[in-house]
C-alpha cells in the first residue's frame, strides 16, 4: 500500500487529540485494583495457599479465548433481576481441588468437570461466593440497583472480566481462567486515571509497517472444474463484494475499497461459481466430479503501515489499485491450488489464473475430495459459525447459569 500523505495523517484521531487516555486503559487500572489483588487475597484465605489472579481483558462480549475449556458456573444474584456469574475453567478447578484435597502422585490428566462429586461442587460454589464477598466494594448496593434497574437500556450492556489464574504449586502448563460477567450498571463508577503530562504520541508509530492477509472472496466449483484448472482460466468469486474486503488475523476487519475500472474484463458464457474453461475433450466423469468444493482467494502478506491499518478500522476507503499488483493465492481446505491476478467481472471479483500447482496433485485431489464430502455432509456448518460470530452474545445465551452446572466447550 502507498504511504500516508500529510492530508491523510491529519485524519488520524489520537488519544492526545481527545485530551484523555483511551477509555479502556483508564478503566483497566480501576478494575485491576478493584479485583486482581482482592481475588488473590481471597484465594489465600480460603485455600491457605497462593492463587494469583491477573486481569487479562475487559470486554462487552466473551473473548474467543474462553473456548477450549469446560467451566463451572456459579450464579450470584445482586438483586432479584441482576445476576452476576463467576465461571471457573476446569484448569482452575483442578488447582482449587488439588489445594483442598491434595494432588495425586503421577496424576497428569486434565480434570473432567462432569465427574466432580457433590462435595467438590459445594467447595467450588463456596469458593466463588467468597470471591464475590471480597470484591463486593466494586458493586453498587441493592438500593442503588433497585433504583436504576428498570431504566430503559440499563440491562442491555454486559461486561466480561477475564482473568488468568496461576498457582505456584499447580505445575500446570496451561494457566487457568476465571470469567466474571455482569450488567455494567451494577458496577460503581470507575476512578479514571488523569491524563499523563507527557503522553505517548502514537503518530510516531504510524510509519512502522506490518504485513496482513487480505481476503477477497470465495466461491464453490465442482471437482471436475477444479481438475481442469489451467493458466488463463478465470474463476468468479460469487461471494465477493466490489466495495469490501477483509483483513484476516487474530480478528477479522472488513474495510472499504474503491474498485479499479482497469480490472474490468468481459467473459462470455461464464456461469456463476465456475471458471471460464475450455470444456472440450474433457475426460470421462467419475462419481466425484459433481461434488462442489469451496475455493477462497486472498492477497497474502500485504505490506501496510500501522497508520493505514488504524485508518482502515476507522473507515478509511482504500484504493484497490494500491494492492492489485500483489499476487492472489487460491486455497481449497487450506491447500494452495493456484495463484493469479485480480479481475472484475460484472459486479463480482474474479481471479485470472497465472499458475496451477500440479505437484503432489494426487494428494491434493484426495484432500479436496475429503473436503467436498465433509462440505456435502455438513451444509449448514459455515452458516452456523457465521451466525455465531455476528450474534450479540448475552451472558444468558453463553452459559447455563445454575449452580453445579458444567458448561461444555462449544
Amino acid at each position: 500500500m502507498t504511504p500516508l500523505s500529510h492530508s491523510k495523517k491529519s485524519l488520524i484521531t489520537t488519544d492526545k487529540d481527545m485530551g484523555i487516555c483511551s477509555g479502556l486503559n483508564r478503566r483497566f487500572h480501576w478494575f485491576d485494583k478493584s479485583f486482581s489483588s482482592r481475588l488473590t487475597e481471597a484465594s489465600a484465605k480460603f485455600l491457605q495457599t497462593n492463587l494469583y489472579y491477573y486481569l487479562f481483558a475487559i470486554t462487552d462480549k466473551p473473548l474467543m479465548i474462553w473456548k477450549g475449556n469446560d467451566y463451572f458456573v456459579t450464579q450470584i444474584d445482586l438483586t432479584w433481576d441482576c445476576p452476576l456469574y463467576i465461571k471457573t475453567s476446569n484448569i482452575t478447578v483442578q488447582t482449587i481441588l488439588d489445594n483442598a484435597f491434595g494432588k495425586k502422585e503421577g496424576d497428569k490428566q486434565t480434570l473432567t468437570l462432569k465427574k466432580i462429586t457433590e462435595l467438590e461442587a459445594q467447595i467450588l460454589t463456596g469458593y466463588n461466593e467468597f470471591l464475590f464477598q471480597k470484591t463486593a466494594e466494586a458493586f453498587k448496593d441493592k438500593r442503588e440497583l433497585d433504583e436504576i434497574q428498570n431504566l430503559e437500556g440499563t440491562r442491555k450492556k454486559l461486561i466480561y472480566l477475564t482473568f488468568f489464574v496461576y498457582s505456584d504449586l499447580s505445575g500446570q502448563e496451561e494457566a487457568g481462567k476465571v470469567i466474571i460477567s455482569l450488567p455494567e450498571y451494577a458496577l460503581k463508577e470507575p476512578e479514571l486515571l488523569p491524563f499523563p503530562q507527557n503522553p505517548i504520541d502514537i503518530l510516531q508509530f504510524q510509519e512502522s509497517c506490518t504485513r496482513a492477509d487480505v481476503f477477497v472472496g470465495k466461491s464453490k466449483i465442482t471437482l471436475e472444474d477444479l481438475k481442469q484448472l489451467e493458466p488463463e482460466d478465470i474463476v468468479i468469486l460469487e461471494k465477493s463484494n466490489l466495495h469490501f474486503m477483509t483483513i484476516r488475523g487474530d480478528e477479522e476487519v472488513t474495510f472499504s475499497v474503491n474498485p479499479d475500472p482497469r480490472l474490468v474484463i468481459n467473459v462470455g458464457k461464464t456461469m456463476g461459481g465456475k471458471s471460464a474453461m475450455n470444456e472440450a475433450n474433457s475426460p470421462t466423469k467419475n462419481i466425484w466430479d459433481n461434488l462442489q468444493v469451496e475455493v477462497s482467494a486472498e492477497f497474502q502478506k500485504i505490506k501496510m503501515s500501522l497508520g493505514e491499518l488504524r485508518q482502515i478500522t476507522e473507515g478509511l476507503v482504500i484504493d484497490i489499485a494500491s494492492i492489485v499488483q500483489n499476487e492472489i493465492t487460491m486455497h481449497v481446505d487450506g491447500e494452495k491450488i493456484a495463484t493469479g491476478e485480480l479481475v472484475i467481472i460484472e459486479d463480482k471479483y474474479g481471479v485470472k489464473i497465472t499458475k496451477v500447482f500440479h505437484e503432489n496433485k494426487q494428494e491434493q485431489e484426495i484432500a479436496v475430495k475429503e473436503a467436498a464430502i465433509n462440505n456435502h455432509q455438513q451444509p449448514n456448518q459455515n452458516l452456523y459459525e457465521d451466525k455465531f460470530e455476528e450474534e450479540e452474545t448475552p451472558v444468558e445465551d453463553e452459559f447455563d447459569y445454575s449452580d453445579f452446572e458444567i458448561e461444555e466447550d462449544l
